[in-house]
């Protein structure tokens, strides 16, 4: 102060230029310095000393001054907050005022920008007096907060990616904000911080924008987590880890767990093969000593295995039947018979060395045949497989739309042989089409004077298949010779191509087989690098007689990537070819949606889910595909120096279109009619294909291990065990349906199962009715 005195007691000079310095006003009362002062003689720091003197007492009991000692060229104050549902305190609000009389402020760590935040722009930069720093406190204070994005997907999302959110570009779009309000919260590169009071909205601008694309990365995290593709997350990918996003590195993650525990069920049958080669069978003391070491163990087997686990059940079935001092006297649960009953359907001498082993509790085969032989083995339709139906589609519970189904036929060549059935006083193996057909097939006989029975070699089976719930039931079967299998279309379609016989041609162009090949053969002198066709292998091309029969095999090579490979190549000659291939292509997706998500993953709308009866592909189907195939018969009719014989080669099979049209056309009409029903939402159209039947006849062959060409007798009886088992049963790995996951296994399913009456019980009953 002695130094300010003694400026003001100099006498002025001449020839200096002398002006006002400053006013301070603290609560609009201005109070100006006494004299002129020449502003050369006061150094900035002097200024923003005595700036600060009278700043602090005008300052709220809320805001204090944290501004280093040793730095005389700032000064800072802040505001803290107390949350209360963190139990935690903040700073809030940070405001910096340079030498300059320059302002920021910071809004935790964040520094608020002049020029986007409008609230702040009332106050002017640099400051004039402190009633400039006392508004700008009261419009901090006002102010409402921009809330961001505090929602848990979004933070979660986010912090998986270290916090920070960028686009495409690598240009930062997010971050998490972890200091400002009482939780986590997504806010915009851009965040403005501060709202207007009269905004009706809770954030900023630059935070809305951004929370389209937050949901559009949301989608496809989950999307990536749930149906990432197994060539890059399987157990066996090959994939570097270092070219895996974090997400497909969880899920891969998760895939590895499954495998370990599918693992630990294959040495846990490896263990029981070893124990009934080296096990040693329990005395009653030995037992005893078991039955008291289980009860020990068995906390420990309830907090490994979850509830409804197999494992879970398993253990418990083990530990009843070990309790139990008769055998007779222990009751099975349904899931545990479908069990043994497939173990028994797979071998029934390596089930009954496991049960003899004594180091498993498992029901007799005795017991087992009471529950497979409860309806009588027989061909044709019959009341007992009638009320099995009923029983298993469980038709109480469905509501009507669900009451839907499809009804697969289809036939699978067994070995002609004769049984004589000790029950019924029959030979089992001729023919048997029902009584009238039976005799309808006599009186044609009889015609032709061919009085010789025929024995059978198929087996005609009818499968029950709901639209829209998982029943998948075996309904009748009827031994016959000489039926034609309904063709699998894309199959033949593919087979048609191919064969060396035919030499098919539409509108003036070629479409050859050899374009594929040719296209394959050059791709695979490339060597390394990326390939056209990745996933055509030397199986796809030199076709044998076992993988002309399947399906997927057809699939891949009928496909938009083959299409596409061959309009790429430029050649003219072969456009043709990519049209016929785009086209089945079509078709197959069109008639074999199998989930909702494959549509959407694989970014082909024919995969889609149908929704409606005015669906696109179904006007697709009729008045491009069937069109399609007219043109090209008009285009051979048409074609002049060639005899009808030649002209049948260069066209699909007749057998072929008309499957093609009959199928169309009665698809057309049952996705139509499916959307007249109320409560009918989507539809799956691989619901009518045949892969159920193709499963039911690779189980048929899984007999004894191996049973190609079972005849009508071990059919007959095979079929009430398969209803059984019904989802335990798994699919052959090399049949012909191959990529189709088998049904899941029910735990929970606990519904009793039908059991044949011991004769005792029978006897019984027939002698208190004698003598009522």
């Amino acid at each position: 102060m002695g130094r300010r005195k003694h400026w003001w007691k100099k006498k002025p000079e001449s020839g200096k230029d002398y002006s006002l310095l400053v006013s301070i006003s603290l609560h609009k009362v201005c109070v100006p310095f006494p004299v002129s002062i020449p502003l050369d003689k006061v150094s900035i720091q002097t200024k923003l000393r005595w700036f600060k003197q009278d700043l602090l007492p005008a300052l709220p009991r809320s805001w204090v001054d944290i501004t280093p000692v040793s730095d005389t060229n700032v000064i800072i104050i802040c505001k803290a907050s107390y949350y209360q549902t963190s139990n935690t305190g903040r700073v809030q609000f940070t405001i910096h005022i340079q030498a300059s009389f320059n302002w920021s402020v910071y809004f935790g760590c964040n520094l608020l920008n002049y020029a986007s935040c409008k609230v702040l722009q009332f106050i002017p930069c640099p400051l004039q007096s402190v009633s400039d720093v006392l508004s700008l406190i009261s419009i901090l204070e006002q102010a409402r907060i921009c809330r961001g994005h505090p929602d848990v997907k979004y933070t979660g999302l986010v912090a998986h990616r270290n916090g920070k959110f960028y686009g495409n570009q690598g240009m930062l779009l997010a971050f998490e904000d972890l200091g400002t309000l009482d939780k986590p919260t997504i806010r915009s590169s851009h965040c403005e911080f501060l709202l207007d009071l009269e905004s009706p909205f809770s954030k900023c601008r630059p935070c809305y924008n951004v929370r389209t694309l937050l949901r559009i990365a949301l989608s496809r995290y989950n999307r990536i987590r749930d149906h990432v593709a197994q060539h890059r997350v399987g157990v066996h990918s090959h994939v570097n880890h270092r070219y895996l996003l974090n997400e497909e590195k969880d899920v891969k993650l998760q895939y590895q767990h499954q495998h370990i525990r599918s693992l630990d069920r294959k040495l846990t049958r490896m263990l029981l093969i070893a124990t009934d080669k080296v096990g040693v069978n329990l005395n009653n003391d030995m037992h005893d000593d078991v039955c008291t070491i289980m009860k020990q163990q068995n906390d420990d087997i309830v907090r490994l295995y979850p509830e409804g686990s197999f494992q879970r059940l398993f253990w418990s079935q083990q530990l009843d039947a070990a309790r139990v001092k008769n055998a007779s006297s222990m009751k099975w649960h349904p899931l545990m018979i479908k069990w043994c009953l497939y173990l028994r359907y797979k071998s029934s001498g390596a089930y009954e060395a496991l049960k003899e082993s004594g180091c498993l509790k498992l029901p007799s085969q005795r017991t087992l045949r009471d529950y497979t032989h409860v309806i009588k083995a027989a061909n044709g339709f019959t009341l007992e497989g009638d009320e099995q139906l009923v029983r298993v589609a469980e038709l109480s519970t469905l509501k009507e739309w669900q009451k839907c189904v499809v009804l697969v036929i289809d036939e699978m060549f067994i070995r002609e042989d004769l049984v004589y059935d000790k029950n019924n006083d029959e030979l089992i193996g001729f023919t048997d089409l029902g009584d009238i057909n039976n005799h309808l097939v006599a009186y044609e006989k009889s015609i032709k004077e061919d009085t010789a029975p025929e024995l059978a070699n198929s087996m005609l089976v009818f499968m029950v298949c709901s639209l829209f719930t998982s029943l998948k039931y075996p309904y009748v079967q009827f031994p016959c010779a000489n039926v034609s299998d309904p063709p699998h279309l894309l199959k033949t379609a593919r087979n048609c191509l191919a064969s060396k016989a035919r030499h098919m041609w539409r509108d003036g162009s070629n479409i050859l087989f050899q374009h594929i090949a040719d296209l394959y053969y050059r791709d695979r002198e490339k060597g390394m690098g990326l390939l056209l066709l990745p996933k055509i292998k030397l199986e796809h091309i030199q076709l044998t007689s076992f993988s002309r029969m399947r399906v997927d095999l057809a699939a891949q090579l009928l496909s938009e990537t083959v299409a596409k490979a061959l309009r790429l190549s430029g050649d003219p000659a072969v456009q043709e070819t990519a049209q016929f291939v785009s086209m089945f292509d079509k078709f197959f997706d069109a008639l074999n949606v199998s989930n909702y998500n494959s549509g959407v993953k694989k970014k082909k709308t024919f995969q889609q889910p149908y929704r409606s009866g005015d669906d696109f592909r179904l006007k697709w189907l009729k008045d491009e595909f069937l069109v399609y195939l007219d043109t090209w018969e008009q285009s051979i009719k048409a074609r002049e120096g060639f005899n009808n014989d030649e002209k049948k080669k260069m066209h699909l099979s007749p057998q072929t279109l008309l499957g093609l049209r009959i199928t169309i056309y009665s698809f057309v009409e049952l996705v139509q009619y499916l959307f007249t029903l109320d409560g009918v939402e989507s539809f799956l159209s691989q619901k009518i294909s045949q892969d159920p039947l193709e499963k039911f006849f690779g189980c048929q062959r899984q007999r004894g291990a191996t049973s190609d060409n079972p005849n009508v007798s071990e059919f007959r009886k095979n079929l009430q065990t398969i209803r059984i088992v019904d989802t335990m049963c798994r699919s052959s790995v090399r049949g012909n349906c191959r990529g189709v996951k088998d049904d899941p296994i029910d735990i929970k399913e606990n519904t009793p199962l039908l059991k044949r009456k011991s004769l005792k019980r029978k006897r019984n009953v027939v002698l208190k009715d004698k003598f009522k």
